[in-house]
């Protein structure tokens, strides 16, 4: 029966801190071979502290790949091979996978994001004499949703754009040399867009290109 061993998280910047799965967690595996979609991730996986126990045997009777997926499964739908992506409500998600022969049933998978996160830090310069600046909605463009390709070799994983908006994180004011004002928000790089975050605040409106 097949063997799974965790190598870990790709390091990025992304909701998930670390490199390496919660020491207690559910993870799901498929198998795919020749274009054929097995179980479509209803294999639970529950992982703890290092160790994978798959939840029944899986023997591999032919050269396949094994794929894996963390998420909140409540709140991301997974259809086959793609993940549907909600633009207004992006969660992170974690995928891994690898290639697997019956002759030696054992993969080790090396997860990585789905997701980037994009932090915002907005701070009042010495130069800036203005009493206070109101920062208000951002609209990003570019915004990834619809379908995302799970072990593919297509070049643009995601068949849409949209635009975003996003509210700031915690305070909407620059008064002080002190003040912060953050935009802070999940997408998936999409290779032919770029996000463009359109910002306006009480004194200018400004752009910024990704």
């Amino acid at each position: 029966p097949l063997k799974i061993n965790v190598a870990g998280v790709a390091t990025t910047r992304s909701a998930f801190e670390g490199n390496k799965l919660p020491d207690e967690c559910m993870y799901y595996i498929s198998l795919y071979n020749d274009g054929i979609d097995y179980d479509n991730f209803d294999i639970p996986v529950q992982y703890v502290k290092g160790e994978s126990r798959i939840s029944r045997p899986v023997f591999i009777t032919r050269e396949s790949t094994v794929g894996a997926i963390y998420c909140d499964r409540e709140k991301v739908k997974v259809d086959g091979n793609v993940i549907v992506l909600n633009a207004a409500d992006q969660q992170d998600i974690l995928v891994a996978y690898s290639n697997v022969k019956p002759s030696y049933p054992e993969v080790s998978l090396m997860f990585k994001h789905v997701m980037s996160r994009v932090s915002l830090r907005i701070t009042k310069s010495a130069e800036n004499d203005r009493m206070y600046d109101k920062f208000g909605t951002a609209v990003v463009e570019g915004v990834a949703y619809g379908y995302y390709y799970l072990f593919s070799d297509k070049v643009d994983r995601i068949d849409q754009t949209t635009t975003l908006k996003v509210e700031p994180k915690d305070k909407d004011y620059l008064e002080t040399a002190t003040d912060v004002v953050e935009y802070d928000f999940l997408t998936v790089p999409q290779s032919s867009s770029e996000l463009k975050m359109n910002i306006s605040c009480s004194s200018l409106k400004t752009t910024i290109y990704f």
